[in-house]
Order: C-alpha cells, then sequence, then structure tokens
C-alpha cells in the first residue's frame, strides 16, 4: 500500500496530471472517466491521509480543472471533516471563495457564481477567515492570523482593482483582525510592528495604547532590532530618555548581538538634525 510521504505526492501528481490529460481532450466522456477514476485514487490512498499537507497540495493543484468540481467538493468536505482546527485548510477554503468557487459544506449541491463580482468574491472569503476562528485549535491560531493578515494586506494593496466599499470591507477586517490578534498575543513580529506603526501615525490620539504596546512587544519580541529601533526612535521624538535607557538596557540584555547595532542607530538618531527628526 502506499504509505510513504512521497509516494502519496506521487498520487497527487497523478490526478493532477490524468485531470491536465482529460482537460485537454475536451471529450466529455472521458473526462468522465477520469474524473471517476481520480476519485477513487483519492478515495482509497489519499481520503485517510492524516497529513493535511496532502489534501491542501491536491485541492490547489486541482483547482483550475472545472470538471472535477465534485471531487474538489469531496475532498473539501473530508478536510473540513477531519482537520477542521487547521488554518491551512480554511486559508485555502476562504482562497478559492476569492477565485469564486464558493462552497458551503451544508449544500451537498455545490454550484459556483458564474462571474461573480469581485466584491461577493471578497464578502465570502472575509466570513470564511472570521468564521475559522471559531474552530481553529490554540497551536494553530498564531499561523491563523498570519494568514488572514498577510491575505488581507495582499488584497490592500491591490486596491487600484478594487471599488470603494470592498475596500472598507478589507481595512475594516484588518482592523478587526490586527485587534484581536494582538489581544490573543498571536501576531506575527512583522503583523505587531505593522499594527504598532498605523498606532503611531496617530501619536497623541494613541499614546497610552502605543506605550502599553512597546511594554508588550519588548516581552514578545526580545531579540527584534526593528520593534527596539521603531519603539526607541517613538521616544526620542517625545524626548523621553527614560524610557530610551530602559527599553536600550533591555535589548541588549537579552541579546547581546543587539548592541552593536542599536548603539549604532542611536549615534545615528542623536547626531539628526532635531528638524530632520520630524520628517
Amino acid at each position: 500500500g502506499i504509505s510513504q510521504e512521497k509516494d502519496k505526492d506521487l498520487v497527487v501528481l497523478h490526478i493532477e496530471c490524468s485531470l491536465q490529460q482529460a482537460e485537454e481532450e475536451k471529450d466529455e466522456k472521458v473526462r468522465e472517466n477520469t474524473l471517476a477514476q481520480a476519485s477513487k485514487f483519492y478515495a482509497k490512498f489519499l481520503k485517510s491521509s492524516k497529513e493535511v499537507r496532502v489534501h491542501v497540495d491536491l485541492i490547489q493543484k486541482i483547482q483550475k480543472f472545472e470538471f472535477a468540481m465534485s471531487l474538489q467538493n469531496d475532498i473539501l468536505t473530508n478536510m473540513l471533516r477531519a482537520f477542521r482546527e487547521r488554518a491551512e485548510v480554511w486559508d485555502v477554503l476562504a482562497r478559492r471563495h476569492l477565485d469564486g468557487l464558493f462552497y458551503d459544506e451544508n449544500n451537498e449541491d455545490q454550484e459556483s457564481e458564474k462571474n461573480p463580482s469581485t466584491e461577493t468574491c471578497v464578502r465570502h472569503a472575509l466570513t470564511i477567515y472570521d468564521k475559522s476562528f471559531e474552530y481553529v485549535g490554540e497551536p494553530f491560531r498564531k499561523q491563523m492570523y498570519n494568514l488572514y493578515i498577510t491575505k488581507l494586506l495582499e488584497l490592500d494593496a491591490s486596491s487600484d482593482a478594487m471599488n470603494p466599499q470592498c475596500l472598507k470591507f478589507i481595512r475594516q477586517a484588518l482592523g478587526k483582525v490586527l485587534s484581536s490578534g494582538y489581544k490573543e498575543e498571536n501576531l506575527s513580529e512583522a503583523h505587531f510592528i505593522y499594527c504598532l506603526k498605523l498606532r503611531m501615525i496617530y501619536k497623541e490620539k494613541y499614546q497610552s495604547e502605543i506605550e502599553e504596546m512597546i511594554g508588550k512587544g519588548t516581552l514578545l519580541y526580545p531579540n527584534s532590532m526593528e520593534f527596539f529601533e521603531l519603539a526607541i526612535r517613538y521616544y526620542l521624538e517625545l524626548k523621553s530618555f527614560e524610557n530610551i535607557t530602559t527599553l536600550f538596557n533591555f535589548a541588549i540584555s537579552n541579546n547581546e548581538k543587539n548592541a552593536v547595532e542599536l548603539y549604532k542607530f542611536l549615534c545615528g538618531m542623536y547626531m539628526l538634525d532635531p528638524r530632520d527628526k520630524e520628517k
């Protein structure tokens, strides 16, 4: 029997290649037979696999074949049954919705809308991402936040292709998920820093929140040069030298490698003309 990881990868490749060949044949009967065979292969060799990676890999590889939607839905149903607590499952499901491939696990007759609007796709995908936090297990929550925020930032970066209403959904979702990820202490270092930078745009308004975040950041990311430079720059602008000393001492006591870089950074900041600091 097929049990090794590499053998499972070969089955995934075989299913993809056979569907690709059937797609090129453009013969309905050939497609039906190939799909039936691919479904048997999936059921026999992969369906009971405990490796979520294999299922995710397969669904991503065969997403392009419209005639194989019944197999795709079978895989998704199985993934949600067997791996509901895993972040990758919800991410792949949400991304499919962004592509207009809608799936409702409570509806056996799946049929995607023809040419749905970008706004519809975004609404569906964000609903899936939001729903994921009801099910994703504790060991995978940080990964779920990371996947969701990464996708939102990617969508926000493509704002030229979005209508204003769509962009509003994305930015509201981003604010909400950054806030809940911060509360749960489940943000990646990069997303924590991004969240802190957003707060720093309005320093006066969010001063207490910023300083609370800086305090938390020192404990969560004690080796992050980018975090300490950002925090020190903030306190330099406030001329809060006591806080700078505290931060600097904390940074170098936790990681001596930071010492030289932080000395250089501090020297550079102190040598700047005060007017330049405002820029």
